[in-house]
């Protein structure tokens, strides 16, 4: 599992820095306790979900990944902040257990009984989008096959309405609306064309062209069938404030865009946009938050000072065209209050903030936490 942050509420968070350690403060950061719940010498985390500021969740795996069957995950739980844990081994349901998982895990619950699993398989990670997804009713005790092949990230909203971002490149969101059992395809479209965009589009027309001069004719159905556009969105999980208002933030090449929805996410309307951006990798995705309605972004320039952008209801805003990935140099960002919040950066330094990004503390464990002078 990757380096992974959660503020929870005011002061109130936990940091993975490491496959077998579970970090938790209360007081932003300025002291850290090692909650890691007890688990055997070879096991590693391999997925955490905390639903508030006292239940939590811990996945951790172990054996090889060699052959079906040889990996085995056990799963702890807390109800007091990780003063205790209670442990118990996580039973595969036996029609998957053919199925090569490789450890990749996302886990999430909707409330203190119902919770969904999503299992990597094969070689690939859990973002490639193939595996399995289990779900619990009774607190993670027993585990379902939901049948469901999909894998990503997962969030629940409610014990029957959650999403899953999966696809190698975080192409492909995914809707429930029945606890897991089926699951819809969203795509949305960007209202900005970038220019990188126009390049992406004009490169796949040529190409559909060339492919339907060269086919057979009755091949014609299926080229009649080709995408309009790449697939270049990549998307990060959507949160919700109550099952029908929520944000998602997609990223394109070159723009970033909030959408909104006011009705589950059956419809979703652009909110905010954000161009100007560097050209960066396929599937990368910017950072951001949504707390008090403010969309928060970061960037963070070759000083390793965060800057942060807070957009409100229908801003557009144009980034910074200063050379460098300096608004892809974030890998996570959480924020309890539009003015506190914390930022991990690439380089695995977490940087904190009472004030709305005025001012910086480092408080990556294991280090006396300076000022960072913007």
């Amino acid at each position: 599992m990757a380096q992974s942050i959660k503020l929870l509420a005011p002061n109130v968070g936990w940091l993975v820095p490491a496959r077998n350690r579970v970090l938790w403060t209360t007081d932003g950061g300025l002291e850290w306790k090692n909650i890691t719940p007890p688990a055997p010498r070879d096991a590693a985390i391999s997925a955490i979900f905390f639903l508030d500021t006292a239940r939590g969740w811990v996945l951790f795996m172990r054996g090889a990944v060699d052959a079906p069957g040889n990996l085995h995950f056990d799963l702890a739980s807390t109800e007091n902040a990780g003063a205790t844990w209670s442990m118990e081994p996580l039973k595969i349901p036996d029609q998957l257990s053919r199925l090569l998982f490789n450890g990749g895990a996302s886990l999430a619950f909707a409330d203190p009984r119902h919770g969904l699993l999503a299992l990597a398989t094969g070689l690939t990670p859990i973002s490639e989008g193939y595996g399995a997804v289990l779900a619990t009713s009774d607190g993670g005790k027993t585990w379902k096959d939901t049948h469901t092949s999909l894998a990503g990230s997962i969030v629940m909203v409610t014990p029957e309405f959650g999403w899953l971002v999966g696809g190698g490149d975080l192409e492909a969101l995914h809707v429930t609306r029945d606890g897991a059992r089926t699951w819809q395809q969203v795509e949305l479209d960007s209202p900005v064309k970038t220019e990188q965009m126009q390049k992406a589009d004009r490169n796949l027309k040529q190409f559909w062209d060339s492919f339907q001069r060269a086919i057979p004719p009755a091949a014609a159905q299926l080229a009649a069938k080709r995408p309009e556009h790449e697939t270049y969105a990549a998307y990060d999980l959507p949160t919700f404030s109550d099952p029908r208002h929520g944000y998602i933030c997609v990223t394109y090449p070159g723009v970033t865009v909030l959408f909104a929805t006011d009705d589950g996410g059956v419809t979703w309307r652009p909110d905010r946009v954000l161009t100007g951006l560097q050209e960066q990798d396929q599937g990368d995705t910017m950072a951001s938050a949504v707390v008090n309605s403010a969309w928060i972004t970061a960037r963070v320039p070759k000083n390793g000072v965060p800057q942060l952008r807070a957009l409100g209801a229908g801003a557009h805003a144009v980034a910074s065209t200063a050379p460098g990935p300096e608004d892809f140099r974030v890998s996570g960002i959480s924020f309890a209050t539009p003015r506190q919040g914390w930022v991990l950066t690439v380089y695995n330094k977490l940087l904190s903030t009472n004030d709305g990004g005025a001012s910086w503390t480092d408080i990556t464990p294991g280090k006396k936490p300076p000022a960072v002078t913007p």
